[in-house]
């Protein structure tokens, strides 16, 4: 049946990528996949429960070949699902840079000199030292923008800040993940 059927991304075109262009489209698909095959395998499960009158182990569930198939269906779209938004915030966000760079030019000569100075001196700031620099360096950047102290976020410009957000997560995550893991 063609639900059985592992899903398959398209080839890239010519006129386009096409993440960018079916991005959603193939979000939604494989959401719709993936609930479609864990309402397999949770029907599989009751069944088995009306049967056996206890729940489904997992060597129960990769015993019978069908769920076993499903299973790996699951976690192949899960996967492709989690590249894709990743690929698709990725890619929102290299143009959201390019959006951001065009509205903040760094132009004044005196912050050219700082960020000078900065790279010529090695030395490391503590976590209170990084953020009141920044807290003052987004002040100034308000001051000469003339940009009120609260400003009040629409849907669009959350919509444009999501991709940061989401690759912020995705490498936090790498990251808590890699110290996690023990060196010797």
């Amino acid at each position: 049946p063609p639900s059985a059927q592992p899903f398959i991304m398209p080839r890239k075109s010519s006129h386009g990528n096409p993440e960018t262009v079916n991005g959603p489209k193939l979000v939604t698909q494989l959401t719709k996949q993936i609930q479609n095959l864990k309402k397999k395998i949770r029907k599989y499960e009751e069944k088995f429960e009306q049967e056996k009158k206890y729940r489904p182990s997992h060597s129960d569930k990769i015993g019978d070949p069908e769920v076993w198939r499903w299973m790996n269906d699951l976690t192949k779209a899960r996967k492709q699902l989690k590249e894709l938004k990743l690929k698709i915030s990725e890619e929102e966000n290299n143009t959201c840079h390019r959006h951001c760079n065009s509205l903040f030019p760094v132009t004044s000569r005196q912050d050219k000199e700082n960020k000078h100075c900065e790279a010529a001196e090695p030395q490391q700031k503590t976590v209170e030292e990084t953020v009141e620099i920044v807290m003052k360096t987004l002040k100034e950047k308000h001051e000469t923008l003339g940009l009120p102290e609260n400003i009040k976020v629409t849907k669009q410009e959350r919509q444009l800040m999501k991709p940061l957000y989401d690759r912020y997560r995705a490498i936090k995550q790498l990251l808590s993940a890699a110290s996690a893991i023990p060196t010797t």
